[in-house]
């Protein structure tokens, strides 16, 4: 296009070219450049016929087109002077009115409108260069950039494709280019999504294939009709069938045929959503056996049961193990209860003539016998009563061994019992050099119910066993109100020494039968190691507890607790 009147020239086809990428570079100011003379306000408008001003001239202008930035684009049309017509270069570009943009400005009131489906591309840079810059320049001088242009590409029906331009100012196109991008940015993020599901997927199925196949227990999965579906390699080794026979074979096949109808029943209510546990036996085509506990339950696929999933563990060395305890356990109890019968036997037919010396002996020290001869009368009673003892102790402990102690409740004066035994170990103190004291709770009540007998064996040995691991000093004996409920009173026992004392490691020895804190102990102060052990369960058979605290050479305390009830009022009033 040239100036009016003057001779258009065809132009040659122009050859195809690709754009070189487009390199970012900093922004800078460019210099305004001349273009047609700015209407006045005054000055009169023009018509609404196009009028073109070139931005070269012919003679400076290529043929491939003008090189500056607004006629990158090749010329598509060309006003002819007078005639009103355009002349065109090509069918290609001559497609639309004011479309691949001539190197010519137009006013923004008299730009024509592009024909819809014709126009290859239009891009928001060529809207600005068919309007005056100056006029949008002046009217928002902050928008200089060019803000929106997309273009998306459609396939047609035919397999060709349609390119759809859309272009827009700058508030518009940002805003469809933001929501395309958005679009983009969801399918690519639900794609990445399914590739992570699927490789989730992939890796449970090889993750659970995996404790399949290499599960130690037998794990296999039967239809309902009880045939073999799958099953794993320890399935094989319990049943002695390879994997490849087992699948299609009927479970009912492996076990035996005592245990057929046991079978039946459980896989009929698996089959009903109900898991079950049994143990069978499965027998191998070798002819053994086999004990496996086997665990079903229901394989339920949209609400409906479709097989049953079992897993089987080989539990033969188990019961064998546990038959064989069983065997010893009830031999040891039978020995321990001959124990008991012949401890009983034995105790009885030395109790007898024990009995008899005693009583001798306490009619001969009535006889008015000499000095010397009471000294020797009064030893072989005490050794009658020691001896008097220990087949107490004997059959006290076979007794509770064998489950036949009973406790009596009978109506207590607990001050009465421990100031009893009190007494009859005080002369024993005294004759070695110790102290022996009792200190009563004055709220311990007079009447309560309880084993008196028990509870004077009991302080009667912790009495005995301070007074013999006593060498010097004092032995006290206190008992306290720990507890008082309605029906119920609880008491405090205390024997306190200052003996030699035992360690940890000892004291977990001490309330064991036949046992002392040190065997050398044996040897120096006597004693079975019955005393301790015969208290901790006597206690325990009266519904309390004992302990005890001791130091190496600082002494020891030994203490018991037992519930004692209450009797009626008005049967001690009775009474």
């Amino acid at each position: 296009m040239g100036r009016p009147g003057a001779r258009s020239r065809p132009a040659p086809p122009r050859p195809p070219r690709r754009r070189p990428p487009r390199r970012r570079r900093p922004r800078r100011p460019r210099p305004r450049r001349a273009g047609p003379p700015r209407r006045s306000a005054t000055a009169p408008r023009r018509s609404s016929s196009r009028t073109t001003t070139p931005c070269c001239p012919p003679t400076t202008r290529p043929r491939g087109g003008c090189s500056r930035r607004r006629c990158r684009r090749r010329w598509a049309t060309t006003p002819t002077p007078g005639s009103g017509r355009r002349s065109t270069r090509s069918a290609s570009t001559a497609s639309t009115r004011w479309g691949r943009g001539p190197c010519w400005s137009t006013s923004p009131t008299t730009a024509p409108t592009a024909r819809r489906g014709r126009s290859r591309s239009a891009t928001a840079g060529s809207w600005r260069t068919r309007c005056r810059p100056e006029a949008v320049l002046k009217r928002a001088p902050s928008r200089r950039r060019t803000l929106g242009s997309v273009r998306a590409n459609r396939r047609t029906i035919g397999g060709g494709r349609t390119t759809a331009v859309l272009a827009g100012t700058s508030v518009g196109g940002h805003a469809l280019a933001a929501y395309l991008w958005w679009r983009l940015r969801r399918a690519r993020a639900a794609a990445g999504d399914l590739d992570a599901t699927r490789r989730g997927a992939a890796e449970t199925g090889e993750r659970y294939r995996s404790l399949f196949r290499y599960h130690p227990s037998a794990v296999f999965s039967l239809d309902l009709e009880g045939r073999f579906v799958e099953a794993n390699p320890a399935a094989a080794a319990v049943s002695g069938y390879p994997v490849e026979q087992l699948i299609g074979m009927e479970f009912a096949r492996l076990v035996a045929p005592s245990q057929a109808p046991l079978l039946d029943a459980a896989f009929h209510e698996i089959v009903q959503r109900r898991s079950q546990q049994l143990e069978t036996v499965v027998a191998r085509p070798d002819g053994s056996e086999v004990e496996v506990s086997v665990t079903g339950v229901p394989i339920v696929v949209d609400g409906e049961v479709v097989g049953v999933y079992g897993i089987a563990e080989d539990i033969t060395a188990r019961n064998r193990l546990q038959r064989e305890l069983t065997r010893t356990r009830r031999s040891a109890e039978q020995a321990s209860e001959a124990k008991s019968v012949f401890l009983a036997n034995v105790s009885h037919e030395i109790r007898t003539p024990l009995t008899a010396v005693m009583a001798t002996t306490e009619l001969l020290l009535d006889s008015g016998l000499d000095p010397e001869q009471t000294r020797f009368a009064a030893a072989v009673q005490r050794s009658s009563q020691r001896l008097l003892r220990l087949v107490d102790d004997i059959l006290d402990l076979s007794s509770i061994e064998a489950g036949r102690a009973t406790v009596h409740h009978v109506d207590l004066d607990l001050r009465a019992v421990v100031s009893d035994a009190v007494a009859l170990l005080r002369p024993v103190a005294e004759d070695r050099g110790l102290t022996l004291s009792l200190d009563l709770d004055p709220d311990l009540p007079r009447h309560l119910t309880g084993d008196a007998q028990r509870l004077a064996q009991v302080v009667t040995n912790l009495l005995d066993n301070a007074v013999k691991f006593t060498p010097e000093g004092s032995i006290r004996v206190g008992v306290e109100v720990a507890e008082t409920l309605p029906t119920t009173t609880k008491v405090i026992v205390r024997v306190e020494d200052t003996g030699i004392g035992v360690t940890e490691e000892q004291q977990a020895r001490l309330f064991q039968s036949f046992s002392q804190g040190d065997p050398s102990i044996t040897r120096r102060y006597g004693g079975t190691g019955l005393g301790l052990a015969i208290c901790k369960q006597l206690v325990a058979l009266m519904g309390g507890s004992i302990w005890m605290s001791s130091t190496p050479g600082g002494g020891s305390t030994f203490a018991f607790a037992v519930p004692l009830g209450r009797p009626d009022p008005e049967e001690l009033l009775a009474g």
